[in-house]
């Protein structure tokens, strides 16, 4: 198979197209507007494309469809409001913020445990495990850093998991492979308690802790969805650390842009391949009719109709191939086909 993405979302993903997440993160109500939209971004190249889906999510963020679905977001836990005059409320608000936050990692573990239906990526996994055990030219570091880049919604996340999976099952040159979820602040002692299991140590002996485990062992370290600023010295820790581990370890990084793997050093980079058609379609109607029987081949077709209209966007294949799923009728497939009301049918949700 050519290189495609992952079926579920996650990148998790759960945002729309282009045209979509405009009706979502604008509240464009209107077929007119969306078809003004498709017929200005008609001169666009695939690749500005995503990059206006982009622009759009961070603009979307708090509409109820991605909140529901968004991987390549981090879950969010809500905040009781507190009673300033009341210290005894506070504890119990901070008790229970911290319950409902234990509540949502358990969850979020276990969720990210699943493995997902994989749909093209064969190709791009391949090519990147050959990364992971070629030579490194680094003097004096037992680890490289590799990273994969591209907008929110592309399958930066999805395609790390595959490699992931795949190298635990080959099961022979990594002894320790960690997959860890970063937060938009660079944490040394977050990343620490992630790798160790520890909670309650402090950084000095979280690190002596680490380094003493990587002895002699061979890693594979992910980074998902790294974002650098002024934080140097927090990362000269971690890398400090890392270089513990046996010769050959390995850091993956995904993220948006380049320089949050340059940050640490990275050698290679990598831009997430755009999907081939037949493996987009593959991914859309997988979303779109789950487990439903298309014995005429009706929905096949309005299907490769509407998946045409995404531009090759996961994260759209997704959203839009999970609304169709709940409404599995000809009519409304016909219609949103149609594109004048698809901004309407992901706007329903909001």
């Amino acid at each position: 198979m050519g290189m495609g993405a992952l079926a579920r979302e996650e990148d998790r993903v759960g945002v729309a197209a282009p045209t979509c997440l405009a009706a979502v993160g604008r509240g464009l109500k209107d077929g007119i507007a969306l078809d003004s939209f498709l017929l200005a971004s008609q001169t666009q190249s695939l690749r500005e494309k995503m990059e206006h889906i982009d622009s759009i999510i961070t603009d979307s963020k708090k509409s109820p469809l991605l909140s529901e679905q968004s991987s390549g977001d981090k879950p969010s836990v809500s905040i009781n409001h507190v009673d300033k005059e009341s210290s005894s409320n506070n504890i119990s608000s901070k008790d229970s913020d911290k319950e409902s936050c234990r509540k949502q990692k358990e969850i979020d573990d276990m969720h990210g445990s699943i493995k997902p239906l994989v749909f093209g990526r064969e190709e791009v996994r391949q090519d990147i495990c050959n990364m992971l055990r070629a030579p490194s030219s680094i003097i004096n570091k037992n680890y490289s850093v590799i990273g994969i880049h591209g907008i929110s919604g592309s399958g930066k996340t999805t395609l790390a998991r595959h490699v992931c999976d795949y190298e635990k099952k080959e099961g022979k040159h990594f002894s320790l492979i960690k997959f860890i979820q970063m937060s938009k602040t660079f944490s040394v002692h977050d990343i620490f308690r992630e790798i160790t299991g520890q909670d309650r140590k402090d950084l000095r002996s979280l690190h002596k802790e680490l380094t003493e485990n990587l002895q002699g062992r061979r890693f594979l370290l992910v980074l998902d969805d790294l974002w650098v600023d002024g934080n140097q010295k927090e990362r000269d820790i971690l890398l400090d650390a890392l270089n513990a581990g046996d010769s050959g370890s390995r850091i993956l990084v995904t993220s948006q842009k380049e320089d949050a793997a340059a940050a640490l050093g990275a050698q290679k980079q990598i831009s997430i391949p755009d999907m081939k058609d037949e493996d987009y379609l593959s991914l859309f109607m997988h979303h779109a009719l789950h487990d439903a029987v298309d014995d005429d081949g009706k929905f096949g077709r309005i299907g490769r109709k509407i998946a045409e209209k995404l531009h090759r966007s996961p994260i759209a294949a997704v959203t839009v191939g999970k609304r169709l799923q709940k409404n599995k009728t000809i009519n409304f497939w016909e219609t949103t086909a149609n594109l004048d009301v698809l901004n309407e049918t992901m706007a329903t949700r909001c």
